[in-house]
């Protein structure tokens, strides 16, 4: 898998620069400490220590460093950032703590102290002849003062709501769910860090359209990852923008499917490459293809589909026998051949080819059936096969130039680019390769020594794909498999169209969800639900008038809230997004658009230039 560690020499070198730079600017400070003319010498502090201001120079260095570990941890970003704002808000405080202190001893003792820093500290330290001792005092009960307030802003800890204490989890409760990795799946950003998936866990995202689930979420994986990846690219914006990209840098061989294309750019993809040299296995791998391009749609009859499939798989499986392999131009020319019905019943009265009993059978009843019974079998068989007979789909179909079994033995990209005016018409054909990539990866368990590298599947418009059997319970099971799944739907409902009510909650289970800005009443139901509540202290008042007494009182009492409230979940701001880890608290993010990021713009700038 991908990894962003950085080497060891990286550390070592910045330390180094960090207690160089900090012997520097210390040896700098040092010396406004003590009065001393200031100089821009790399020698301030050891002259200093020289003279004796050995306890300033230390101190004077140690704030330095600790100045300049802060602005890292800010650059740095997560839990860093926040400890950083810490300590710099905690700092500051102590100083205008400090400065009202000696404000406070100026205006009891009459005395004339600067309130700058660095001459309280200096008098503080070497309390020279003249300077009331209570001064020093002063300052060391405005410091444990100082502290105390510090402590109780920032660290003291929560008093948790005896009712329910949902909220959006801080910098620390991240870090602690692992989505502070430097490896994984980009989810988002949140204190200046980027958010990722660590492991093979699968994602489930719910982003309606225009809401950004290309540039905030597939460019920047597409950018970040090394190993295998296989992609819907509905726009071809994603081929365009990550292609050259993925190939020169990440060592990926790259190649886009568009079955529609017209232009001759498209690589081409057989499903036929498929299915197994074994005869023993043909009756299940063409199942699998004939169920993807004639699925059951709702309130379609069975008995005319199932019809349908079972010519296909009698065509298919005499190309294969008598040619060695099959294609769609071919089936749909075989079907399409005059008195298509007499070569039929010649084919199996032959008995001359090793058809399944169960599907000659079924070819006789087709040749048995009464003429209505037989013309509306071959009417809905002809209907389902009319997009073989389009040329562009005949020559993108017509062979295999990548197979997606060797995903996981070779770094490889493939893009599936159907523009969204086919979306429907070829959405059998995108079916197919998603159920055929599903099933060729889940045949065994990867061997590391030969197939060493994970595949991410950025399943966009999954709601459009016909049901993949393997995926109706779940996608936990592609763990063992090295599959990390990101699901990408526009709303829920697109899911349970498919797959039912029951089917979606093997979904819904996954462990990572992450919500754009939606705009499904029911999605948004959900997501407010999976939030949780929170608890919210409400006043009433009553007011009671009398003819001899009245009065006011009023009345306390903690209440749930949602965290989020439907209604406000979709009107969340367009750069944000709320992930749902299982077992933590919720995360609100921010969306990390790829153009925004130098880091991303300059990689992909780098490959054009290249």
């Amino acid at each position: 898998m991908t990894t962003h560690a950085k080497p060891t020499i990286f550390y070592v070198n910045a330390g180094l620069s960090l207690l160089l730079m900090s012997g520097w600017l210390g040896g700098m400070l040092g010396k406004l400490l003590i009065g001393a003319p200031l100089s821009f010498s790399l020698y301030n502090a050891w002259d200093m220590m020289a003279a004796g201001y050995v306890g300033t120079t230390a101190l004077s260095i140690l704030s330095t460093l600790l100045l300049l570990l802060s602005f890292f941890g800010i650059a740095r970003g997560g839990v860093l950032r926040v400890t950083a704002w810490k300590f710099l808000v905690g700092v500051a405080g102590l100083l205008c703590f400090f400065s009202l202190c000696i404000s406070l001893y100026n205006a009891l003792f009459h005395t004339h102290f600067s309130l700058l820093p660095w001459h309280w500290i200096t008098l503080t330290f070497f309390s020279p002849a003249g300077v009331n001792t209570h001064y020093v005092w002063y300052v060391a009960g405005g410091m444990a003062t100082g502290l105390f307030l510090i402590w109780l802003i920032f660290f003291m800890p929560t008093i948790k709501s005896p009712l329910a204490d949902s909220h959006f989890a801080s910098a620390k409760e991240i870090e602690k769910a692992g989505l502070f990795a430097e490896q994984g799946i980009v989810l988002a950003k949140a204190h200046g860090k980027m958010l990722r998936v660590t492991g093979f866990e699968p994602v489930l995202v719910v982003a309606p359209m225009g809401s950004g689930k290309t540039t905030a979420f597939a460019i920047p994986n597409l950018i970040e990852w090394s190993d295998s990846v296989v992609v819907n690219d509905l726009k071809g914006e994603l081929w365009e923008k990550t292609a050259a990209y993925r190939e020169k840098v990440k060592q990926n061989s790259c190649y886009c499917w568009a079955p529609g294309d017209e232009s001759h750019r498209s690589h081409r993809h057989n499903p036929f490459t498929y299915v197994s040299k074994d005869k023993r296995l043909w009756y299940r791998d063409l199942q699998l293809i004939a169920q993807a391009l004639m699925p059951i749609a709702q309130g379609e009859q069975a008995f005319w589909v199932q019809s349908s499939r079972d010519l296909f798989l009698l065509l298919s499986m005499f190309l294969i026998e008598t040619k060695g392999m099959a294609t769609l131009e071919e089936i749909y020319h075989l079907a399409k051949q005059e008195n298509f019905e007499g070569w039929l019943g010649k084919v199996i009265g032959m008995g001359k080819y090793s058809f399944p009993k169960t599907i000659i059978a079924n070819a006789a009843a087709l040749i048995d059936a009464d003429d209505r019974t037989r013309s509306n079998i071959l009417q809905d068989f002809y209907a389902r096969i009319t997009l073989f007979g389009d040329p562009i789909i005949q020559k993108n179909t017509a062979a295999s130039d990548f197979d997606l079994r060797e995903l996981r033995k070779q770094r490889m990209s493939v893009y599936i680019h159907i523009p969204e005016r086919e979306k429907e018409r070829l959405a059998p054909l995108l079916s197919l390769f998603w159920a055929q990539f599903v099933d060729s990866m889940t045949i065994k368990e990867p061997d590391l020594s030969i197939e060493p590298y994970a595949v991410l599947a950025l399943m966009d418009e999954f709601g459009n794909l016909s049901k993949i059997d393997k995926l109706k319970s779940g996608m936990s099971f592609l763990r063992s498999f090295r599959i990390i799944p990101a699901i990408i739907v526009q709303y829920l409902g697109q899911i349970e169209s498919v797959y039912g009510k029951v089917d979606l909650h093997g979904f819904l289970n996954t462990k990572i969800k992450m919500a754009y800005t939606l705009n499904d009443k029911d999605d948004a139901e959900y997501i407010s639900q999976c939030l949780g509540q929170t608890t919210v202290m409400t006043k009433g008042r009553s007011i009671s008038t009398h003819t001899r007494s009245s009065g006011v009182s009023i009345n306390e009492s903690d209440q749930l809230k949602p965290l989020m409230r439907k209604e406000e979940i979709m009107r969340l701001p367009k750069e944000q997004a709320l992930i749902l880890v299982e077992g933590h608290m919720p995360i609100r993010a921010k969306k990390c658009f790829w153009f925004k990021e130098s880091l991303y713009k300059n990689q992909l700038s780098t490959r054009r230039a290249a």
